[in-house]
């Protein structure tokens, strides 16, 4: 298989999950990921998403950035909080046995999130949320947006 093939492969995370639980099924998984992305997950925008949510047992930490002053007006903070909440909600009836799903504020995160850089390709802003070696690694492998313009 030459480069070019390699690179076309697209394995989900519903594939990997898929993998290890074959590889190691005596481990209970839990999967920790940020804000937006559960919110997609869970409004079913992943491929396999059932499977994903099924394969974990429902088990998930989710990474939310701790809101300042400033940041408790914003009413797209807000929403953003009453997504969570009520996906967290719905996904915990499904299963109230297994169903583990935490959500943790993390002081330490910095307004950058991976959601808004993948979607835009404006440089100033990218600029910004990334460093310049990570800025120029997704340039040149031609990642997130930056892929569609082909």
């Amino acid at each position: 298989m030459d480069d070019h093939q390699k690179s076309s492969i697209r394995v989900g995370t519903a594939d990997i999950l898929d993998k290890l639980t074959a590889e190691e099924p005596n481990v209970d998984f839990t999967w920790a990921l940020g804000a937006d992305t559960f919110i997609d997950l869970a409004s079913g925008k992943w491929r396999r998403t059932e499977d994903i949510f099924r394969m974990v047992g429902y088990r998930m930490i989710v990474f939310r950035r701790k809101e300042g002053e400033q940041q408790e007006k914003d009413t797209q903070s807000s929403a953003t909080q009453d997504l969570i909440n009520e996906s967290v909600a719905k996904l915990q009836l499904v299963d109230e046995a297994e169903s583990s799903i935490q959500v943790v504020n993390v002081d330490a995160l910095t307004s950058a999130s991976s959601s808004a850089v993948r979607r835009t390709t404006n440089e100033s802003d990218l600029k910004v949320l990334l460093t310049r070696d990570v800025l120029e690694y997704v340039k040149q492998h031609a990642l997130y947006s930056f892929g569609d313009e082909s």
